[in-house]
């Protein structure tokens, strides 16, 4: 049986150690932003969560939850509008990132692994325009529709990188599903193939490509 590029990543990304408990904060909701993902090589999860305590109150709550006694076992950060404290629990580091909202609070709650092991080459397996610089890669292992997400930028033409795209993929069994062009100069474009969906976004700015690619399990 032939393994789809998304199966393959899947299998080449190195799995995290199951995921440590995080109490949510007082009054919260929650819901999930990412359950399990690797941001630029770095497995983490997110929820998202909505709290009738004020900020203050959550991070009151959670310096409690994190102190032994007189000792002060957490950091704590301003980023913008947002408070950040964050705590290590065994091999994780927590974050938690709050701001006033209507009604009490919102915030994200994250976790990562404290070290890895190796180091990850972002877009790897990804066959992308030549010259191409990737700065974000994002991979979503949710088992119902995992995805990956590359943004990068290279010194080719918006033309030049469909180009690419449009000779180079069907070598490899895509087919070309869409392609358009936009009011601004740039392309949309949709490539397919049994078990894969590749959309790709191509904007010119200050003289390079912006190049978005979205590669879906179907």
């Amino acid at each position: 049986m032939k393994l789809t590029l998304l199966c393959l990543l899947l299998l080449l990304a190195a799995p995290c150690r199951a995921w440590v408990g995080v109490e949510a904060p007082p009054a919260a909701t929650l819901e999930w932003v990412a359950e399990d993902m690797v941001h630029n090589g770095v497995p983490m999860r997110i929820q998202f969560f909505r709290s009738k305590a004020a900020p203050g109150e959550v991070l009151a709550d959670y310096r409690r939850r994190w102190s032994d006694g007189a000792r002060r076992q957490y950091v704590e950060n301003r980023i913008g509008p947002w408070k950040v404290i964050s705590h290590a629990v065994g091999e994780f580091f927590i974050s938690v990132q709050v701001r006033p909202a209507a009604g009490g609070s919102e915030g994200y709650l994250a976790q990562r692994p404290l070290a890895l092991k190796t180091r990850s080459v972002l877009g790897l397996g990804v066959a992308l325009p030549p010259g191409s610089e990737v700065v974000n890669d994002i991979l979503d292992r949710d088992a119902r529709r995992p995805s990956r997400t590359l943004l990068a930028f290279n010194s080719l033409s918006v033309d030049d990188n469909a180009a690419f795209f449009r000779e180079n993929y069907p070598r490899n069994g895509w087919s070309l599903a869409s392609d358009a062009k936009g009011r601004n100069g740039g392309r949309q474009m949709l490539l397919q193939r049994p078990g894969e969906e590749l959309s790709l976004a191509l904007v010119s700015r200050a003289g390079r490509t912006a190049l978005g690619a979205t590669l879906v399990g179907r």
